[in-house]
């Protein structure tokens, strides 16, 4: 009979309230969003070092003086130019895609460790920390919206970075190749 009720009462879980739920589901929403700043941080890692191996291996190329794109026909030289200036602004969106962000402008909350900077004293932080005591769903609501913006943010620059670079090989390869048909070589 003991095990029985012992087994009973083990069994009732105390039903979580409305801002339990939501505190547990923010926190999942935070893991998830980390998650994909790391995914992000790789895919834009992985093309950022492509992008640096192909501009490095033509800067070569051009280096060694075996050809250059001023040997270009007229008609299609801004074409290769193009191509260029799309891959120097695909470095741009995947640098500015790994770069470091801190979120937002600073509220009047210590939501994370970069609000943490603020505070010119311990005493001053050690203040603010005890007036947002009991506000964790603000806490991580503010934490959430933060790092869903570092997320989106990133995942533009990649894709702005993933056409820019389409763009560029489309337009240097189309260069050259018109190139040797309009001298019919």
């Amino acid at each position: 009979m003991l095990r029985q009720l012992s087994r009973a009462l083990g069994a009732h879980r105390p039903v979580a309230s409305p801002e339990e739920e939501a505190v547990a589901y923010a926190k999942r929403l935070l893991s998830d969003a980390r998650d994909e700043i790391s995914k992000a941080d790789g895919k834009a890692q992985v093309l950022l070092g492509i992008v640096g191996i192909a501009i490095g291996a033509v800067a070569g190329g051009l280096a060694a003086g075996g050809w250059s794109p001023f040997e270009l026909s007229d008609t299609v030289e801004w074409l290769w130019w193009a191509g260029v200036a799309m891959a120097l602004a695909t470095l741009a969106c995947l640098a500015g895609a790994v770069y470091p962000r801190l979120g937002g402008p600073p509220g009047d909350a210590v939501e994370y460790f970069g609000d943490v900077v603020r505070y010119e004293s311990g005493d001053a932080l050690a203040a603010a920390l005890l007036a947002a005591r009991g506000h964790e769903l603000r806490r991580l609501s503010g934490q959430v919206r933060r790092v869903g913006q570092i997320v989106s943010r990133k995942y533009l620059l990649i894709r702005w970075g993933f056409w820019l670079l389409s763009g560029a090989i489309l337009s240097t390869m189309t260069a050259v190749a018109l190139d040797l048909l309009i001298r019919g070589v």
